[in-house]
């Protein structure tokens, strides 16, 4: 369930605001809660809402009116991305299938299935922070859910924003 922002107490705010502890933290695979009215009001009042609207918006700060060319590849985020450079080789080397349109391509589960099994692998790439691997099984999840649906051959919102929250698990 979410806490919200009445339930939390300033030591959670101070973790928040010192990151996790890798070491002793309690990662696991997200799962679905949010699910009736009730469930996105008491996400909308909740500390973790608020820190993700924060970062979403630091994120649009930070682009505001700086060019892609101007800003310097990072060391920190060089990893992330060869991530996603892997994801646009991947897609040359799956080309669409010939087939009627009414939905999604089905060469996109092939694509998918290169995500999917590739992921372990590729996430511990990205931090040499001890412990990182430890959250893997909770930022896998988001990862995996930022492509689309591999039932439905689909993307919406929700995909995006799980990919926001990978990023935001990243920041943490």
């Amino acid at each position: 369930m979410v806490e919200t922002a009445s339930q939390s107490g300033s030591s959670q705010s101070s973790q928040a605001q010192q990151g996790l502890d890798l070491a002793t933290h309690e990662f696991r695979a997200p799962d679905k809660t949010i699910i009736t009215p009730e469930h996105v009001e008491m996400f909308k009042a909740s500390v973790g809402c608020t820190e993700l609207v924060g970062f979403i918006t630091a994120l649009v700060n930070a682009c505001k009116s700086t060019r892609m060319t101007a800003t310097p590849l990072t060391e920190n985020l060089t990893p992330l991305h060869n991530l996603l450079e892997q994801l646009s080789v991947w897609i040359d080397e799956v080309p669409p299938i010939d087939q009627p349109m009414r939905f999604g391509n089905r060469a996109y589960r092939t694509w998918m299935d290169k995500v999917i099994a590739s992921s372990d692998e590729k996430l511990r790439e990205l931090s040499t922070i001890p412990n990182f691997e430890r959250a893997l099984p909770e930022i896998k999840v988001y990862w995996e859910e930022s492509f689309g649906s591999y039932e439905r051959i689909d993307y919406g919102t929700g995909h995006e924003l799980n990919f926001i929250a990978f990023l935001f698990c990243l920041y943490k």
